[in-house]
């Protein structure tokens, strides 16, 4: 598992919403990943923590999800498939931008649209298709929505690992889905409106197809032509969303360009700013500011408070590094060697010297 990740990191490259490989060594006794740091913990750590009601507010949830998004669209385009999303693996920077960690466990597909058959991942978390063998790019965003139903609900939907693991017939698993699970989060919305049409267009415009599951194929205009939009309660947006994404059949799931033009990311919206969260009206959206790390985060963690916050004294002991009382490792023989050939990386990195001046990077 440990050389899977090493060449999953390696495989993605770099991208901004990625943990990203910085280094791999080895020592006698440990094989070591050096990634990203990430002091504001994981998404559950802050969601519980932070806010009395254990949610994060619908416009804050968003921000992370839009971020998400696009960490798992840029892993879809180099065709690797995650298989592990869930809250515990978005870590969360200072400045309160997302990482996605822990590749363990995930895949890089030889060609676009191949279906993997091993079973794999957190149960609460995989795709019905994922406990029946073959499965694609759809089952992370089945995680997608679980993730977002967890950070609006404070709960999973599908909390009974026995039932997943039962191998449920769709009729079950729909019941199970699409009835009481959801009704947590309908309970928080207003009554859900229609999907947010796109405003009327010139007559010489051609309208965006619909898609097999209802969702726009493109976002609505914003040409100087189209009437104003009115605003929607964001977090009945988001129960369309999750709705939509949560679709037993993944043939029938959204797809990213299809999740991305949803209204809960397309449209206008109002939330109440309860608990801590962003009240008043907010805009759609902006994709191309989102890639670029220039949409402010509507929530920064208090790393002091963060569960990743560690003690290097207490490292150095687990790693029995300075202490006399510590027996040598065993040493290894050449064969025992071999299996771990080949597990180093170095990244090009700019090294910033005590002064505050940068030197110059280097690549072993």
């Amino acid at each position: 598992m440990v050389f899977n990740e090493l060449n999953i990191l390696k495989e993605a490259g770099e991208n901004p919403f990625i943990a990203n490989l910085r280094y791999a060594y080895q020592d006698q006794k440990h094989l070591f990943l050096v990634l990203d740091l990430a002091l504001g913990g994981d998404l559950n750590f802050q969601r519980r923590e932070r806010f009395k009601q254990k949610v994060f507010p619908p416009a804050i949830a968003r921000f992370f999800m839009t971020e998400v998004f696009l960490g798992l669209q840029y892993l879809h385009s180099v065709n690797i498939i995650h298989r592990d999303l869930k809250p515990e693996n978005i870590l969360l920077q200072e400045d309160g931008h997302i990482k996605i960690t822990d590749f363990g466990i995930s895949v890089k597909l030889s060609e676009p649209g191949e279906l993997i058959t091993n079973r794999s991942g957190t149960e609460r978390y995989m795709a019905p298709e994922m406990f029946k063998r073959a499965h694609g790019v759809a089952a992370d965003w089945w995680a997608f929505g679980i993730c977002l139903f967890e950070l609006l609900t404070g709960s999973c939907p599908c909390k009974s690992a026995e039932f997943m693991r039962s191998n449920p017939s769709l009729k079950a698993l729909k019941k199970k889905v699409s009835g009481e699970a959801l009704k947590a989060l309908e309970s928080l919305a207003p009554a859900a409106p229609a999907e947010a049409a796109p405003a009327e267009a010139p007559a010489q415009e051609v309208q965006p197809a619909e898609t097999t599951s209802g969702l726009s194929a493109s976002p609505p205009p914003t040409s100087s032509n189209s009437a104003p939009v009115e605003p929607v309660d964001l977090m009945a947006l988001a129960f369309g969303l999750v709705t939509n994404v949560l679709d037993i059949d993944p043939s029938k799931r959204p797809t990213a360009t299809q999740i991305q033009s949803h209204p809960f990311f397309s449209h206008p919206s109002t939330s109440s700013g309860s608990d801590g969260g962003s009240a008043g009206v907010h805009p759609a959206v902006d994709w191309e500011l989102a890639r670029q790390l220039q949409l402010p985060s509507l929530y920064v963690p208090d790393c002091t408070l963060a569960n990743c916050v560690v003690n290097e004294q207490d490292i150095m002991s687990q790693l029995g590094v300075g202490d006399p009382g510590v027996d040598e490792p065993p040493s290894v023989t050449p064969e025992q060697d071999k299996a771990f050939e080949g597990y180093e990386h170095n990244t090009k990195m700019e090294i910033v010297e005590p002064d505050g001046e940068a030197g110059s990077g280097r690549k072993g």
